[in-house]
C-alpha cells in the first residue's frame, strides 16, 4: 500500500446559515416543499425542506467539511440550489454560484 502523509492534505469548513426564502414563484397550483442545497469543492449538504409554503423559514446552521491534497486547488465558488421536493421528483427552483475569490 501507497502512504500519503497527512501533512499533504489540508482541510477546510465552510460555515453559513441558511435563512428563508421569501415569494417564491411556482408552476402549478400546488405549493413546494422548498430545500435548499449547498455544493463546495465536491461535497454537497441539504437543508431540510420547509412544507407547503412560499415564504420558507429554514434559520439552519450548515457546515460542509472537505480535505484536498495541497497540491490540488480549492473551488472558488459555492452553488446553491432551491428545489422542490413535493412530488415524486424533485424540482429545480432555482440555483445560484457565489464566487469566494
Amino acid at each position: 500500500p501507497i502512504i500519503v502523509p497527512a501533512t499533504n492534505f489540508k482541510k477546510y469548513r465552510l460555515f453559513g446559515f441558511i435563512c428563508m426564502g421569501s415569494n417564491l414563484v411556482i408552476e402549478g397550483s400546488d405549493l413546494p416543499n422548498p430545500l435548499v442545497e449547498i455544493s463546495f469543492n465536491g461535497k454537497t449538504r441539504r437543508v431540510e425542506e420547509d412544507k407547503k409554503t412560499l415564504n420558507p423559514v429554514w434559520n439552519k446552521p450548515l457546515q460542509i467539511t472537505t480535505t484536498i491534497n495541497e497540491n490540488l486547488e480549492l473551488s472558488d465558488k459555492i452553488k446553491m440550489k432551491l428545489i422542490d421536493n413535493s412530488g415524486i421528483f424533485e424540482r429545480n427552483m432555482g440555483n445560484c454560484e457565489i464566487d469566494i475569490t
